[in-house]
């Protein structure tokens, strides 16, 4: 019986010390907000550990929606979202550990496709495309790791 009792005993202690690491270890989420001088809100952002981690998100004075980032351990992370003040979708971008990835695309107020930009690891990274408000390609070049090597299909001399 007295080990039996002990085990429940040491079990116990366990779990209470377990617990009381658990909060000291992990930080709650908190939530920073700006404002405009009138009070309206401009910005809102998430810390963990006193760094950036999770959404940031700017607001228009009118209120709406400028910018949705993200961010994991104070570096963007994931997609960032910007608009016009009209609301209306004005650009994508991807990014990785605070480097931009992926193509970065852009939009005119009026919805229309202006700009596809391909990223690696931060640098200009593939085809650049302007596009003109009928959708056609207006405009191209091509980037390797940050280095203009082509225009509208001519290749540049390195």
């Amino acid at each position: 019986m007295k080990t039996c009792k002990c085990s429940i005993s040491v079990l116990t202690e366990l779990t209470v010390i377990i617990f009381i690491s658990s909060l000291f270890s992990c930080r709650e989420i908190k939530i920073d907000k700006q404002y405009f001088p009138d009070g309206k809100l401009s910005r809102t952002t998430e810390y963990k550990n006193n760094k950036k981690h999770g959404t940031m998100v700017d607001y228009f004075s009118n209120g709406k929606i400028k910018s949705i980032r993200n961010f994991a351990n104070d570096h963007q992370e994931g997609r960032n979202i910007y608009y016009y003040n009209t609301g209306i979708l004005k650009e994508v971008q991807y990014y990785s550990e605070g480097l931009q990835v992926q193509a970065d695309s852009s939009w005119d107020e009026n919805g229309n496709l202006t700009a596809v930009m391909n990223f690696q690891n931060g640098l200009k990274h593939g085809k650049l495309m302007k596009f003109d408000s009928l959708g056609q390609v207006k405009f191209s070049a091509a980037y390797e790791r940050d280095s203009l090597v082509e225009v509208n299909g001519v290749i540049l001399a390195r």
